[in-house]
């Protein structure tokens, strides 16, 4: 009888300790499984993130396009100033106008 009485605490103890190890290795699972999870969704938004940067940037300007528009708003302020300068006379033209007409009435 002693020797079955040790072989069943021997088995229990055996299970007590099959028990622990498998309860943590549950618990370190889950745990690794939570860290997956975390890691997947802040790569996805990471993703989605540079997914959206990359559509805004893809309809700003370029390099060439920049100068390209700075070359063309120096033309047209060069074309305004001409403007300005050849209808500087005639708005000089109408103040006389207006003022002959005033001193008419």
């Amino acid at each position: 009888m002693p020797d079955m009485k040790l072989l069943l605490q021997i088995g229990q103890f055996a299970l007590v300790l099959w028990t622990a190890w498998y309860a943590w290795s549950t618990a370190r699972n889950a745990a690794r499984q939570n860290e997956v999870t975390t890691l997947v969704k802040a790569i996805n938004e990471a993703t989605s993130r540079v997914t959206r940067l990359e559509q805004d940037f893809k309809y700003l300007p370029d390099h060439k396009l920049m100068s390209k528009l700075t070359n063309d708003m120096a033309a047209l302020q060069a074309n305004m100033k001409g403007l300005s300068n050849e209808i500087r006379p005639l708005a000089n033209q109408m103040v006389l106008f207006n003022q002959y007409l005033l001193n008419q009435k």
